[in-house]
């Protein structure tokens, strides 16, 4: 029973209402998203959804301002800066640029030479601001 509504909110997508103004400052935000699915995370609206390839999450307030958005980038659009910093002594797997009210930073998962990953917030600048091992 529990697997059959699982398989049926993933097949229809999510039954919230998000107001208009959500949805036309969504649009306005990110002209040609594909398959937006909307959930709501307390008093705040997020939503999923693909543009020209890459995977996008983004939360708005019932009015629709654009509170922030990350986005899945391929490590070679990682600035040059932060990439050649990083790359001299860890393996970068996974980058996702985060945009909080136009201030930029990166969420990058790399791995050591000895097999550990890590999870750093990197700034603009390539200096780390959070690292927390995996």
């Amino acid at each position: 029973m529990i697997e059959e509504e699982f398989v049926k909110k993933i097949l229809s997508g999510s039954n919230i209402e998000v107001p208009v103004q959500c949805n036309e400052r969504f649009e306005h935000h990110f002209r040609g998203a594909l398959n937006p699915e909307w959930q709501l995370k307390g008093d705040i609206f997020e939503v999923l959804f693909h543009k020209e390839g890459i995977e996008y999450i983004a939360e708005l307030d019932a009015m629709g301002e654009l509170i922030k958005y990350k986005m899945n980038l391929n490590k070679e659009l990682l600035p040059t800066l932060i990439r050649s910093r990083l790359e001299k002594e860890r393996e970068i797997m996974n980058v996702v640029l985060i945009n909080k009210r136009d201030h930029i930073m990166y969420e990058i998962i790399v791995r050591s030479s000895a097999l550990s990953r890590f999870r750093l917030i990197v700034d603009q600048m390539g200096e780390v601001v959070e690292e927390k091992p995996l």
